[in-house]
């Protein structure tokens, strides 16, 4: 039906020895004639162990880091096959409770839709840096 709202809700895990991670996504689209909106909103849980050596004592200190991310794209349907728009993205890295890092970042995308695949490309360049403002992070570590 091409008034229904779309939606999905996704939920992962990941456990390493000195590293948890929890991530959960919610999923909305709303197809509107040839045009196609999405927004999803992720967060992600993460918990690292650091070990340090205090003499013959070894000292363990978890780290926890929560990232929150704000995704919107629109598209328009050219034809059966193909599609043409734009995403944006927000990305925000918070420490301990603080805003630690916040990016922009949006850019055209295309796609194409085959018998039993899709395949789609977009180019996003940051656009901003939120928190400390210009458009370069400081010991971006990947955000």
């Amino acid at each position: 039906m091409a008034n229904k709202l779309g939606s999905a809700v996704y939920f992962e895990y990941n456990i390493a020895p000195t590293e948890t991670e929890l991530e959960g996504k919610l999923i909305l689209d709303k197809q509107t004639g040839r045009l196609t909106h999405a927004f999803n909103l992720v967060g992600e849980l993460g918990f690292e162990k650091q070990f340090e050596q205090q003499g013959n004592d070894l000292k363990a200190q978890t780290e926890k880091e929560f990232n929150l991310e704000l995704n919107y794209g629109l598209s328009y349907k050219i034809n059966d096959r193909w599609f043409a728009g734009a995403e944006i993205m927000n990305k925000n890295v918070f420490a301990e409770g603080e805003l630690e890092k916040s990016i922009l970042t949006a850019g055209p995308g295309v796609a194409y839709i085959g018998d039993g695949f899709w395949v789609n490309f977009t180019l996003m360049p940051q656009l901003a840096n939120l928190k400390g403002g210009g458009r370069s992070l400081i010991d971006d570590d990947g955000l």
